[in-house]
């Protein structure tokens, strides 16, 4: 299960992102649950990607490689106010346009949103 999570979660391995989830806020503004988001300052290693999996810690990985190609991105969708959050309006307009996005509830209790390609291609092209 690791190989097949690295292989769809490949991009810059020089550092990656953490979310403390013990250390959390909560924006009441939002109603949005905030965990401390911090850069682990290293490379990105097998077993940092096997401990997300067993949920010892929560990584990000940053899709663009320092040759500008990226093989998965992710739309983070987070509404002005969670509290009233539809996620089925999100749904169904991807059915209804068919996008090939994975989607998955964030920490906060919005969407992010992914898609994976079979070939890194040009991250531009990708955001574009």
């Amino acid at each position: 299960m690791v190989d097949e999570f690295i292989k769809l979660f490949t991009g810059y391995r020089g550092d990656f992102g953490i979310a403390d989830m013990s250390r959390t806020s909560v924006d009441a503004d939002k109603n949005k649950i905030k965990p401390n988001y911090e850069w682990a300052g290293r490379p990105l290693s097998i077993n940092d990607y096997k401990d997300h999996l067993q949920g010892k810690i929560s990584i990000g990985v940053q899709p663009c490689t320092l040759n500008k190609t990226a093989q998965f991105g992710c739309i983070d969708i987070d509404p002005p106010d969670y509290g009233q959050f539809k996620i089925e309006k999100y749904l169904s307009l991807f059915q209804q346009y068919k996008l090939p996005l994975i989607p998955i509830l964030s920490k906060s209790g919005g969407l992010h949103c992914y898609i994976f390609l079979k070939e890194p291609i040009k991250a531009i092209d990708l955001i574009d």
